[in-house]
């Protein structure tokens, strides 16, 4: 017959070899009889690395009321809380439940990797809601010098953020959400120098910093500078819009924000930047234009089902009274249309004159089943093309001579070409 002494070397012969098929009935056993910190604190690890939290939970919690002395049974309880936890919030996770089971495992002396996590998922939910007190006051709680400065790493190869740097993002915008400009700008300085390849993301925090300060023109300065970069980042050219329109450069703020609008694909991201073309628009007087920036927006709002602020239909309503029905926008495409002809003009780009190349040479490719096909040629270039523009007998995978005139793919947002004027390829070799 086994001994006690006999059933707990057995359990941790099991536990050691990851066992946990044998090992799990007997710790249940022995905790039943004993009661004992260890037995309850094998029995933990076992559910844990078995991943039955359903159990793991429940029993953390009795050796928190019984066996928190246990420095093994403190661990344990650690990362049944993070693994069992705070790995499985999601966006209906309230704050508050977030913030409890972080408190708890702070109560249980983490290690350094355990600390981290549970900072970090305090300071991820924290910012989804806003919560800039919240994340002022657990970004604290983990010194920056103690996190790695490695970049992440991605399945497809791409370099993340370090946490070092995460760390500075936080805190920085925790400081200028609490308007501690100078504490601010110090940070942003600091982590430009260590953040090498987000470097960029904390000049603008500095910029940020300096406006907070007064020193508006230093910011405009730091602004100019990012974007006058090849290809700014559209949020780059929204904010220093923003500031010039505060600065009461007006006419220069516009061509700004419209550079912007032209510089992003993806409608959705934009909205705010919409309203804000439109305020202008309104105090140039250009009421029409301002309409349908503010078309633009609702009807990106009502097709992703978003809530159509009060505000937003207060503007509409009032400036609709000024135009007939059919010059209202009626659709996302008609607003969008209206909008980009008129953020072109601004910033001097006349799509009244198409750009055409003659005389080209590519492969054609039939899409069946299609109303259109593809010319692409040797050096990359691919231009979609109509059965009306294609003369004599032209098949799939036919070398063919064509013009293209520049166009807009509505699909994919973007500028794109047409192939027209599409001939068999004739050979002039003999």
């Amino acid at each position: 017959m086994q001994t006690l002494n006999d059933k707990k070397k057995a359990a941790k012969e099991y536990r050691k070899n990851k066992d946990f098929t044998n090992a799990i009935p007997l710790y249940e056993t022995l905790w039943k009889e004993t009661n004992d910190a260890f037995d309850g604190a094998g029995l933990l690890n076992c559910y844990r690395k078995n991943g039955s939290f359903d159990k793991a939970i429940p029993l953390a919690r009795k050796l928190f009321k019984k066996h928190i002395d246990l420095e093994w049974a403190a661990r344990e309880i650690c990362w049944t809380l993070i693994q069992g936890k705070m790995q499985f919030f999601d966006e209906t996770t309230p704050i508050e439940e977030v913030i409890q089971i972080a408190e708890t495992v702070f109560r249980h002396s983490p290690d350094s990797l355990a600390k981290k996590l549970s900072v970090f998922s305090v300071l991820k939910w924290a910012k989804k809601k806003d919560d800039w007190v919240t994340i002022g006051n657990w970004v604290d709680l983990i010194e920056v010098d103690s996190l790695s400065k490695e970049p992440m790493s991605f399945a497809n190869g791409k370099k993340g953020w370090s946490d070092q740097c995460l760390w500075y993002n936080y805190k920085i915008n925790s400081l200028l959400m609490q308007k501690n400009f100078i504490q601010a700008k110090e940070q942003a300085c600091l982590a430009e120098s260590i953040c090498l390849n987000q470097w960029l993301f904390f000049l603008r925090l500095q910029a940020h910093a300096l406006k907070g300060l007064g020193k508006k023109k230093e910011a405009k300065n730091i602004y100019e500078n990012l974007c006058n970069r090849k290809k700014p980042e559209w949020w780059l050219l929204h904010e220093y819009g923003n500031l010039l329109i505060e600065e009461g450069e007006k006419e220069k703020a516009l061509i700004i924000l419209c550079k912007a609008a032209l510089s992003n694909s993806k409608l959705e991201m934009m909205i705010k930047l919409f309203s804000d073309i439109a305020e202008v628009c309104i105090e140039n007087k250009d009421l029409r234009k301002a309409l349908s920036h503010y078309y633009l927006e609702k009807f990106i709002r009502e097709n992703n089902g978003w809530p159509v602020p009060t505000s937003l239909s207060e503007s509409i309503y009032s400036l609709d009274k000024n135009f007939a029905k059919e010059e209202v926008p009626q659709s996302k495409e008609q607003a969008f249309l209206n909008c980009k002809s008129f953020w072109g003009k601004t910033c001097g780009i006349d799509k009244s004159k198409t750009v055409k190349k003659s005389g080209l040479v590519g492969k054609i490719t039939v899409v069946k089943e299609k109303s259109f096909c593809f010319v692409n040629t040797k050096d990359g270039l691919s231009a979609i093309c109509f059965p009306k523009d294609i003369s004599g007998d032209v098949n799939n995978g036919d070398m063919v001579t064509f013009d293209i005139i520049s166009s807009f793919d509505k699909k994919k947002n973007k500028e794109s070409w047409k192939a027209i004027k599409i001939n068999k390829f004739i050979s002039k070799k003999m």
